[in-house]
């Protein structure tokens, strides 16, 4: 399923007709409508018009790839050359692909079939239960002694991978290249470094400060 983000009826329109073989096509008229059609019934690929009314597309990316429930859904931004070279002014967290405007459908299409054969070859990835600790990595959710605890993208994704280690030392490199090889092609998290990673262990600690203890 394609999550098509536009105000413009023609294009809708012509991408439904072109696509409707190959894809399922749905559309929001602006950015408030597809971010809550996106956090609602997640898509497998997003296409972002930059020009919406009611929100931007630069907001609506923004919003898109800091929610831990739409984050990793690829985002291909469609833009005029000139609005390509100033687009990622105020992007936190930017698209996977610019695609620039007019463009060649059958191209976009290569596009988009590469996107989501790479997503499609992403190893899943299973609940895990350790004692009372349990993480749930599709709807992005941790408890601990059955209560919920809010954590950021990146806490989340040091907490599993740490877990899934067994007691195994792992270095912050390690940790690093193992966390985002498993999304070569997508933009990391926001506020991702390779020295945050400390950050974000000093953060974990302070919310789950018996459970860092036994694991790292």
């Amino acid at each position: 399923k394609i999550l098509v983000i536009g105000d413009c009826y023609d294009t809708r329109r012509f991408l439904e007709t072109q696509w409707v073989s190959s894809f399922n096509i749905v559309v929001a008229e602006n950015g408030v409508v597809g971010l809550e059609m996106a956090r609602s019934a997640p898509p497998n690929l997003i296409l972002l018009d930059i020009i919406l009314p009611v929100l931007s597309g630069y907001d609506t990316c923004n919003l898109l790839k800091k929610d831990p429930r739409t984050y990793q859904i690829p985002v291909i931004i469609l833009a005029g050359q000139e609005e390509i070279q100033d687009i990622t002014h105020g992007l936190s967290g930017g698209p996977d692909i610019y695609f620039p405007k007019p463009f060649d459908h059958k191209e976009l299409q290569k596009k988009i079939i590469q996107l989501l054969k790479e997503q499609s070859e992403c190893r899943p990835r299973e609940v895990c239960q350790v004692g009372d600790l349990r993480l749930d990595p599709l709807k992005w959710e941790v408890t601990y002694q059955a209560k919920f605890i809010q954590l950021t993208i990146m806490e989340f994704e040091i907490l599993y991978y740490l877990v899934s280690q067994k007691g195994e030392v792992v270095s912050r490199n390690e940790m690093h290249r193992e966390i985002h090889s498993r999304q070569p092609m997508r933009s990391p998290p926001p506020g991702d470094s390779d020295r945050s990673i400390d950050v974000h262990i000093c953060s974990l600690r302070r919310k789950l400060p018996v459970l860092m203890e036994q694991i790292s």
